[in-house]
């Protein structure tokens, strides 16, 4: 985690074990952000398709998105491609070992400060957030289609953390 404060980052929680389990830390990159990275003494599980229940994505919300890629690509490797979203700017893919592992954008909603949200795959978005509504959370983003990548909304539950929900689009060959 040296790297994380060598480019300007902040060391939160240093590394540990939690034994028969992995070994933790918790950084912050140098917008603010905080992640929390992980190793299993198991390993990684095999990249593949995830089902409902299982997180699916996370996503970087940040004030300066080419800061933060260059941050992540020497600290955790990641690598990176920009998607044009028009009016709404660049969308960042980034990448680790040829798999698609999250997205960077500087969309902050509300002024918020830079954070990580993270995407749980749903079969059902409007019905999951109906439900979370009717448990005392709340919605700061109601459902809604985006081209080309599926439903999505964002639930915020009653002690404020935030979540966001997606079912994919069928993936094309």
């Amino acid at each position: 985690m040296k790297a994380a404060a060598a480019r300007g980052g902040r060391v939160i929680e240093p590394p540990s074990d939690i034994p028969s389990v992995g070994r933790r830390a918790r950084i912050a990159d140098p917008q603010g952000a905080e992640i929390s990275v992980f190793k299993s003494t198991s390993g990684d599980p095999p990249d593949g398709p995830v089902p409902p229940g299982h997180f699916l994505w996370n996503e970087l919300h940040t004030t300066d998105a080419p800061k933060a890629l260059s941050f992540y690509e020497d600290v955790l490797g990641f690598s990176h491609r920009a998607m044009d979203m028009g009016a709404a700017g660049a969308y960042y893919i980034i990448s680790r070992g040829g798999a698609d592992r999250g997205g960077v954008t500087s969309h902050l909603p509300g002024g918020a400060p830079p954070h990580w949200l993270p995407y749980v795959h749903v079969a059902d978005v409007d019905a999951t957030l109906a439900r979370a509504r009717r448990l005392g959370g709340t919605l700061p983003m109601n459902p809604e289609d985006i081209p080309g990548v599926g439903r999505i909304g964002i639930l915020q539950d009653p002690i404020g953390a935030v979540l966001a929900l997606i079912k994919p689009n069928p993936r094309q060959s």
